[in-house]
């Protein structure tokens, strides 16, 4: 008697295994075996069983038992108990499944864990496991039932759970690959390995809640031989939630927006729609992004060239602003001489008429935005709340019929009404008084205009009145990352919709504390720019001087002397490194560490990672806002994680800055080099003609202006402001001897280090970087 049987062993599953394919797929410790035996002897409870051996000879394997060698059929034969054995039926798939484990058997979970989500594929169990406030992604084994794989989120756990933490969800097409997870706001949290093993930070991909999903695998038909195509392809379909506004709003529709808002403000005053406004204001996009979260990622600049030509038009504007203004002083100082050389008897007329000259030119100056040169750039999309500018003069003065000074405000009107023109220009957007009909104008997807539209857009939420009880909770929501909407313009270089952010935020702080209550208005400032709480490296403050460009932009392919870091989440090993900036900002809590081999080297960070900091922002209005968080927050005086002053990173920069920056070579004729045709190798290469970046410098400049910041710098580490931080702050579990060693230490280090650094490193390097401009 010959039959194909399998063997069975006993496994550790959670699940109750049907087998529906023969043979049966035998698994122990991650090796799956298939067999096919020949029963030689059934006697009893034991078989007689021949295994394919090595030993016998093809010829000898395929014939018959009898004919065969004795002793080599032995070398190849085993016994087996007759219920180790399962009959497989051969030829083709059968229609039920050929055996059963009766018993399921457990995973190894902790006792106190929560499963959210599960399901199983080709590789394993995949759970979703909830332990307290910290949740984890698991893949058991089938065979062992314990965990292969066990990874945290890089994101927030609170983020990961969202509103309703029944929506997560895992989806898996019964193979390795691909596997959706949905997360509590029932939106996709993408999910890719790093070169660790574990979960990579993910890119969120601006997609709305999901409400239902299929997904599987199809096989591509009538592909040639010698086709590059894969034959599979993964079919996922969604079914979306519909969130008006949100999709607006990443489509950067400004009248939609503006249209949307305007009926729901009507229909709230009506009453008819009672549930609309909640459900607006839940609505998420994923990152656990709110629209306000979402209106500053469509803020954040795409390309350098993008940002180039803003500066210039910002630039062009303001110095047409300067030629007017001199224009018309010009006109008022000819006009005011001629009136005093002609008046003869008549001075006391003449100087009060030289008086209304300047207050008309100081009150139309301030309406045409000479606030702009106070508050920074782009004043007149950020103008000061407290103090509305005034509205230039548009009447004629009625003058004595006779007085030759009559003609004086009739010449100036023109004057006055073009400087207000040039300062006003565009980039105000249509007002929200009124409310015209639907927008005729195409979709902004791919219009230049986009960003624009997005700050715009912006501004009309933080202004809007429907929205106004609520701003405060929409500012000071967290998305994935744990940042607020301030947080996240400052990290995606948005640095305009970071100060519309602030100034908004300077408005409900005045408006929901009581008059002197500084204290209740600090804290709820605060709340919307940097909650308690938020990780240190996640300041605005030390973000905003993070924010260099990646060295890459400015050296290309050419090696120069500098700092390299090697990141073995990012698969940045061996020839690999990447730059101080990129460490810093696109590699902020990898394992990244210094690497110690020879620092000659350019920025490989582009070609294994999606790097942040190839894009500058607005150079002017960066350094608008860092006057505004120095003169409006007390973040210079929080450390790093790291427990490093504002003072000292500054310092440390500039100074490493400075040597690096000394090796930049800038092209003898740029325009030329940008008329010719890129290769076939610049063409995939980002922007690698830039300048090398000097904020640093700047801002210690400006930080060493500030009082509050200087001294707590020079009293950082004292007795009485030590650093949390630091060792000689927890003290409390050392020994009686270490304690007091500790305590006998000045605790002046940072401070040491501040000082050399500053008057050793940094003073001389700016007569040696002189030194390196004259040269190249």
């Amino acid at each position: 008697m010959y039959c194909a049987l399998s063997l069975s062993l006993s496994l550790s599953l959670c699940l109750i295994l049907c087998c529906c394919d023969a043979p049966l797929v035998v698994q122990h410790l991650q090796q799956r075996l298939s067999f096919e035996l020949k029963v030689l002897k059934v006697d009893g409870a034991y078989v007689a069983v021949k295994f394919p051996g090595t030993s016998s000879s093809v010829s000898s394997q395929s014939a018959a038992p009898s004919d065969s060698d004795p002793s080599s059929l032995l070398q190849d034969c085993r016994l087996l108990r007759i219920d180790e054995l399962q009959v497989v039926k051969t030829g083709g798939t059968p229609k039920v499944p050929d055996c059963f484990q009766r018993t399921p058997k457990k995973l190894c979970i902790p006792e106190k864990a929560e499963i959210l989500a599960v399901n199983v594929d080709s590789k394993g169990v995949h759970a979703v496991l909830k332990t307290g406030s910290w949740v984890r992604y698991c893949i058991f084994d089938l065979a062992s039932g314990k965990a292969e794989q066990e990874n945290n989120f890089p994101t927030s756990s609170l983020a990961f759970l969202g509103q309703n933490e029944r929506n997560v969800a895992i989806f898996t097409a019964g193979q390795e690959s691909p596997i959706v997870l949905r997360d509590g706001n029932g939106t996709i949290y993408p999910l890719a390995k790093d070169c660790m093993g574990g979960i990579r930070d993910p890119d969120w991909l601006d997609l709305p809640p999901i409400s239902s999903l299929g997904l599987g695998v199809h096989s591509l038909a009538n592909l040639p031989a010698n086709s590059t195509v894969k034959k599979k392809a993964a079919i996922i379909i969604m079914a979306v939630e519909k969130q008006t506004l949100m999709q607006q709003v990443l489509r950067c529709d400004y009248e939609a927006c503006r249209q949307y808002l305007a009926n729901l403000e009507q229909a709230v005053l009506l009453e008819q729609s009672p549930h609309a406004l909640s459900a607006l204001l839940g609505h998420r996009c994923d990152g656990n992004r709110n629209i306000l979260h979402a209106a500053v990622s469509v803020c954040f600049p795409v390309s350098n060239k993008e940002t180039k030509e803003e500066e210039e038009a910002e630039r062009s504007e303001r110095n047409t602003f300067a030629e007017r203004l001199s224009a018309v002083e010009a006109i008022a100082n000819a006009i005011s001489v001629v009136s005093s050389n002609s008046s003869g008897n008549r001075t006391g007329s003449s100087s009060s008429r030289g008086l209304r000259l300047r207050e008309m030119m100081r009150r139309s100056l301030r309406a045409a935005g000479l606030g702009r040169h106070e508050s920074g750039p782009s004043s007149s999309e950020h103008q000061d709340p407290v103090s509305p500018p005034i509205a230039p003069p548009s009447w004629v003065p009625d003058p004595p019929p006779m007085d030759p000074d009559g003609d004086i405000d009739f010449i100036l009107a023109p004057a006055v009404g073009s400087l207000t023109t040039a300062s006003s220009g565009t980039g105000q957007g249509p007002s929200t008084s009124t409310i015209p009909g639907p927008s005729s104008e195409p979709s902004l997807v791919e219009s230049k205009d986009r960003k624009a539209n997005a700050h715009l857009i912006l501004k009309l939420m933080c202004d809007s009145v429907l929205l106004r009880p609520y701003l405060r909770e929409l500012l000071s929501a967290k998305d994935a990352r744990g940042m607020t909407p301030f947080m996240l313009a400052v990290s995606g270089r948005a640095y305009p919709a970071a100060i519309t952010i602030l100034e908004a935020a300077q408005k409900i702080a005045k408006g929901d504390s009581g008059p002197g209550e500084k204290e209740d208005t600090d804290s709820v400032f605060m709340e919307m720019i940097c909650p308690a709480g938020t990780n240190p490296d996640d300041s605005p403050l030390y973000v905003l001087c993070c924010n260099d460009t990646c060295s890459f932009t400015w050296t290309g392919a050419e090696h120069i002397n500098q700092d390299i870091f090697e990141c073995r989440t990012c698969g940045l090993l061996e020839s690999l490194c990447c730059c101080t900036e990129c460490a810093r900002v696109c590699h902020k809590g990898h394992d990244c560490k210094l690497k110690r081999t020879s620092p000659t080297a350019y920025c490989d960070c582009w070609e294994k990672c999606k790097c942040k900091t190839l894009i500058a922002g607005q150079k002017s209005a960066r350094l608008d806002l860092l006057y505004r968080l120095l003169t409006t927050t007390s973040l210079v005086t929080t450390p790093n994680s790291r427990g490093e002053h504002i003072l000292l990173f500054l310092v440390q920069t500039v100074a490493r800055q400075s040597v690096e920056h000394c090796q930049y070579r800038p092209p003898r004729i740029r325009e030329d080099r940008n008329r010719k045709a890129a290769n076939a190798e610049d063409s995939d290469m980002p922007d690698h003609d830039l300048e090398p970046p000097r904020f640093a410098q700047l801002a210690l400049e400006r930080v060493l202006q500030d009082w509050n910041a200087l001294r707590s710098m020079v009293l950082f580490g004292s007795r009485e402001n030590k650093d949390p931080l630091s060792a000689s702050s927890r003290i409390g579990h050392l020994l009686p001897e270490e304690q007091v060693y500790l305590n006998q230490q000045s605790a002046t280090i940072r401070l040491d280090c501040f000082t050399h650094c500053l008057i050793v490193k940094c003073a001389p390097t700016s007569r040696s970087s002189t030194r390196c401009w004259a040269r190249w």
